[in-house]
């Protein structure tokens, strides 16, 4: 059972810009693309797009839609005040827990648990990230990504 491992880290102190590695190679980035809003991307290494998260508020909550090309394939909501994200797919029923810290999670595909999440944060975040096999790596990773985004807007307060 060989389970698919990466690190993302944050770099940059004014334009966010993520690497996503698969042991010491750089696989993929991640940018945020607006000023207005959180929006992200994440690139392939010829900078091809190959899913963007885009912010969407609402009055109770704020929601971050994964979309690779013009479907969206997730929407991550976050809950305020339980620090916990409800995710909606067309690809079946996903959840994710996390500790009181917020720096351990776990990705659940319907009862199964299929990623384990470590972040860090110093100065820069940082992620690793296990997936099990058969899983599609790209759609995890975007869910990482969507979690940094609620990092990101709890910390503005928004």
């Amino acid at each position: 059972m060989d389970i698919s491992t990466y690190t993302i880290d944050r770099r940059g102190v004014f334009s966010k810009t993520y690497e996503i590695k698969s042991g010491k190679e750089i696989i993929y980035k991640a940018k945020k693309y607006s000023f207005w809003g959180l929006k992200m991307k994440m690139l392939d290494q010829e900078e091809s797009e190959l899913l963007r998260i885009e912010r969407v508020s609402t009055i109770w909550r704020s929601r971050y839609d994964i979309f690779v090309g013009d479907e969206r394939r997730a929407q991550v909501f976050s809950k305020p005040l339980k620090g916990k994200l409800e995710i909606d797919t067309v690809a079946g029923e996903y959840h994710v827990t996390t500790n009181f810290w917020g720096s351990n999670y776990e990705l659940y595909s319907g009862e199964q648990s299929i990623a384990k999440i470590t972040a860090q944060s110093m100065l820069r975040p940082h992620y690793t990230v296990a997936i099990l096999p058969d899983q599609d790596d790209l759609f995890v990773l975007g869910i990482v990504l969507a979690i940094e985004c609620v990092k990101i807007t709890q910390s503005q307060g928004s």
